[in-house]
């Protein structure tokens, strides 16, 4: 099939260029999956240590990931009343700063 016409060239480098960008973002996206899976391993050795070193004080941690942002927030608990103690950083705090950061993606999109 042939597609007969003037057209600029830039788009044809334009569609090779994507293809290659997507070919690098799925690399570095393989790479990044094992950077997770080894941060994650330490994560969860570094908590069962807190949690053995907190014993003493009926304290546990607990580390979770902010759905929104992907960043850890890391719960002091009591161990006999499973009451949050303290939250770091406030999972609110990562609440709004996700939905501002949502708010600009979205007055970004309307002005382009």
């Amino acid at each position: 099939m042939r597609i007969e016409g003037n057209y600029p060239r830039h788009v044809e480098l334009k569609i090779a260029s994507n293809s290659a960008v997507s070919n690098v973002r799925e690399e570095k996206n393989e790479e990044r999956v094992k950077e997770l899976q080894i941060a994650g391993k330490e994560l969860t050795d570094a908590a069962k240590e807190a949690n053995r070193r907190l014993e003493i004080y009926n304290r546990r941690v607990e580390f979770k990931i902010h759905e929104k942002t992907g960043d850890i927030i890391i719960r002091v608990m009591d161990s006999n009343t499973n009451e949050v103690i303290r939250e770091i950083p406030p999972e609110k705090i990562k609440d709004m700063i996700a939905n501002l950061l949502e708010s600009i993606g979205l007055l970004v999109d309307e002005m382009i």
